[in-house]
């Protein structure tokens, strides 16, 4: 409630007390609960409202600022994923002004900022002077995209700071930080390093050891990363309550020789817990096992017993004091819908599964062999760890599909297997590091020999990756009434367009290879597609097609169209060569072909005609007709005034309910003659507000208004999304703009405009 509905706090001095009398008045049950209620409510709502990120965010606005500032590092610099000499960090201001006349004084102090550096990396506690341009971070632009200002402002942080030049920045002091953090980060560092020896030429195997030991996931691959993701083991790179019991499981099998009593060793266990989350990051699902860690070990120590979900509740108590943000985050969420329902229904489970796993009762036991009597052990270990892994699927499988769209049922086989491996893994990965203390070829030996139980890991994740329905994509139904879709992404200089009807979807360029990992392959899992009925190019343009290769591994398109026309695009030569390879055909297209069958979407290809031969790629796109729900759409990629004229002049009919441009690299786009032969009732149109070629024309625009037509620029809507019903069509712009949502009735094409 006080996420969506937050008090200032003025308002929560006035009622607070309110509730606390009314609370000691009732003196009974719920008395707790309102206060808790209430004092929750209170604390997140001040700290929506009134934190230090909160309030130098007001003071700055919504337009660039240039601003000096001076403060802490925070957290070790992130790496730009495409330039090494940038980085990204968390920077904690002690003070900051707006230079100028006036100097004016920001209320920045302790206000968390993100900064993007430029030049040699600082470090964790450097004290840093920078000059740069402040500005709220940029909001996301499609739909299922990764939303980085809302993950960022969840962590307080609603300002960016952006250095101009490398020398607009500078470290004034070294080492100014928390000293406990320092001396964890020091010691990650180290044993980061421990885990690396011997092992430079395998990169896979030295992410995984980092991953399951440390909680490191920066050096481990992608497409590792997705099997782990699709066989439901990705919580193995997450160090939750899996790995601090095994860590405390481990850390007792070294102090349970120590001459001292019961209660001191497991004393001596609670600081290297804690150690090891300050190593691990201090993330929400180690901060939550280790607070049970503590709950547990302290009723051993004080020979009192402990309920599970006392504990559980404990945890969550302790951390949303700590920070409320914590409930919206979806690795707390969860950490603890698993455990919880681990506590609920894991033993009740077990139960009922050991009689299958069990020899028969009435034979007693004395009559068993030895080799009978191991059996039976291992029914009771194979029922208790069954239970385990289906009451943990349960509780992440609601979660996984809500942010993931996945759905994964061979998580219940693959947890059996991967979990005891990966305890042979960090068990060696621990021997590993201590080894290093003493030698670094004592690391080294460890390390040689937890490859082989790292390899042994990734080759049966790969395996359960490959079951048939093991895992599947889910999500993105259709609402009644409606019998298609289209959905035009903004990939800044560069569009996709998404054509989905009754079950089959087709997709029209897939971006860069950045765009489609951050934005087209989010976009189309968050559907439910595993699979496209076809892919079409549009022309040799990187930023339109880099990722046709990736695009066609990850949804197998059973149709690639292609124009016929000659191009020398880079891009498309190594996608015809990876075509080739694997044996997979094409469409080469041209004018006057059709392809597709109602229900499914129907294109008619408008250009280019057959042995055009120009020199810039834009000119030679394919223009394509769609036709999807008794909708006409026309898609012109980066086509400009060029092939505008080549159509007019062949006297192609243009008419379309909806026309879809791009931005020529030299040429103005949708010129008034064209406009009058396609007749348009809708335009969305690609635009950045950099460069200035990218840029729509203001006269342009007005012009396109007078004709009475609507215009979704996508610097100021994102995505575009048409949803097609039956008697009406809708246009949804993903931002807000000046044009609201509406969408057009069906019925009679106005008259073309004379001449």
């Amino acid at each position: 409630m006080a996420d969506r509905w937050p008090a200032p706090i003025r308002e929560l001095v006035g009622w607070y007390p309110c509730v606390l009398l009314l609370a000691l008045l009732a003196c009974r049950n719920g008395t707790t609960l309102l206060l808790v209620a209430a004092s929750f409510y209170a604390v997140h709502s001040v700290r929506l409202l009134e934190s230090p990120g909160r309030l130098l965010a007001g003071a700055l606005g919504a337009s660039p600022v240039l601003v000096e500032a001076q403060g802490i590092v925070v957290a070790d610099p992130k790496p730009n994923p495409t330039d090494p000499d940038r980085w990204t960090f968390p920077l904690r201001i002690e003070e900051a002004h707006v230079p100028g006349p006036g100097r004016r004084r920001l209320p920045a102090s302790d206000a968390v900022a993100l900064v993007r550096w430029e030049g040699p990396a600082p470090q964790y506690g450097d004290r840093l002077r920078l000059v740069a341009t402040a500005q709220p971070p940029r909001p996301t632009r499609n739909p299922a995209q990764f939303d980085a200002a809302a993950w960022l402002a969840r962590r307080g942080i609603l300002t960016e700071l952006r250095l101009r030049t490398p020398g607009d920045g500078g470290v004034r002091d070294r080492r100014v930080g928390n000293p406990l953090l320092h001396a964890a980060l020091d010691v990650r560092h180290w044993m980061l390093g421990c885990l690396a020896l011997g092992l430079d030429d395998a990169p896979e195997i030295r992410g995984t050891m980092a991953g399951i030991v440390l909680g490191i996931t920066a050096d481990t691959p992608e497409e590792l990363t997705e099997e782990f993701r699709r066989t439901g083991t990705l919580h193995l790179f997450a160090v939750s309550g899996l790995h601090v019991g095994m860590f405390a499981f481990l850390a007792w099998l070294v102090v349970r020789p120590l001459p001292l009593p019961r209660p001191g060793r497991l004393l001596l266990i609670l600081p290297l817990l804690a150690f090891y989350a300050a190593i691990t990051g201090l993330a929400p699902s180690v901060l939550r096992a280790t607070v049970m860690a503590y709950v547990v070990l302290g009723g051993r120590i004080l020979e009192r017993p402990s309920r599970m979900l006392n504990n559980l509740a404990l945890a969550g108590f302790v951390l949303l004091l700590w920070d409320t943000h914590d409930l919206f985050d979806a690795g707390f969420q969860l950490s603890f819908g698993v455990v919880f329902t681990l506590v609920l229904i894991a033993a009740p489970l077990a139960r009922r599964l050991r009689p299958w796993f069990q020899p028969d009762p009435f034979v007693p036991d004395t009559l068993r062999s030895p080799i009978q009597k191991g059996g039976a052990r291992a029914g009771l270990w194979m029922a208790g760890a069954l239970a385990t892994s289906i009451a943990a699927w349960v509780g992440s499988a609601p979660l996984g599909l809500h942010y993931f769209h996945l759905v994964s049922p061979v998580a219940v086989l693959s947890n059996l297997v991967v979990i005891p491996i990966s305890f042979s893994v960090l068990a060696l990965g621990l021997l590993s590091i201590a080894g290093g203390v003493v030698s670094p070829w004592i690391a080294t030996a460890f390390n040689h020999l937890n490859a082989y139980a790292s390899a042994a890991l990734l080759g049966c994740v790969h395996l359960f990756s490959l079951l048939p329905l093991g895992w599947f994509h889910a999500g993105g139904f259709s609402p009644p009434g409606e019998t298609g879709r289209i959905t035009v992404l903004d990939l800044g200089q560069a569009q996709c367009v998404v054509v989905q009807s009754r079950g089959q979807a087709w997709v029209l360029d897939p971006g860069s290879p950045r765009d489609y990992e951050t934005v087209i392959r989010p976009f189309l899992r968050s559907h439910g597609l595993d699979r496209v009925g076809g892919l079409v190019l549009s022309h040799g343009d990187a930023r339109h097609i880099g990722a046709a290769g990736l695009f066609t591994i990850d949804f197998h398109p059973r149709t690639i169209v292609v124009p016929a026309a000659h191009d020398r695009s880079a891009a498309r030569r190594a996608f015809e060569r990876q075509l080739a390879e694997s044996g997979t055909g094409r469409s080469l297209v041209f004018a006057g072909q059709h392809l597709g069958d109602p229900p499914a979407p129907v294109l008619e290809i408008l250009h280019p005609p057959p042995g055009l031969d120009r020199r810039v790629a834009d000119d030679k796109g394919l223009v394509i007709r769609w036709q999807i729900g008794g909708v006409r759409v026309l898609t012109m990629a980066d086509a400009g005034l060029t092939t505008e004229q080549a159509l007019l002049g062949r006297g192609t009919p243009l008419d379309a309910d909806l026309l879809v441009l791009g931005r020529h690299g030299t040429d103005p786009v949708a010129s008034s003659a064209f406009l009058d032969a396609v007749r348009p009732r809708a335009i969305i149109a690609g635009a950045t507000a950099f460069p200035e070629s990218e840029q729509i024309p203001p006269a342009w625009a007005a012009g396109v208004a007078r004709r009475g037509i609507a215009l979704y620029r996508q610097d100021r809507t994102g995505a575009v999304t048409i949803r097609i019903r039956r008697r009406q069509v809708a246009i949804e712009p993903f931002l807000e703009s000046e044009l609201s949502a509406g969408g057009w009735v069906r019925g009679p094409r106005p008259p073309s405009p004379t001449r």
